[in-house]
């Protein structure tokens, strides 16, 4: 059985607003959201669709959104490698060298 980590995004959120400086009001202006919705956000109590997804990280600097980005492929690719190592050898998919 897979194993499930949850990527913890408030904290992320958090993390990058506070290492670039953001402000709630000024990313909520240009994502075209109400600054009340990210304070939701960067509290872990909402959940966000991919579209608002992208409205956030577009609204921000480009260093801010690929640290986002960056947080996310990390996560992603240590979680595909544990489920990997999961799997009986004759399971797992292998490439072609």
């Amino acid at each position: 059985m897979k194993k499930m980590v949850k990527f913890d995004f408030a904290n992320t959120l958090n993390h990058v607003f506070v290492i670039y400086n953001l402000k709630n009001v000024d990313i909520a202006e240009k994502a075209g959201m109400a600054p009340e919705s990210i304070s939701r956000y960067r509290n872990g109590h909402k959940d966000m669709t991919l579209e608002t997804f992208m409205q956030l990280v577009g609204a921000m600097p480009p260093q801010a959104s690929m640290e986002i980005m960056s947080a996310m492929s990390f996560h992603f690719a240590r979680l595909h490698r544990d489920n990997l190592l999961q799997e009986p050898p004759h399971k797992q998919i292998l490439g072609t060298r």
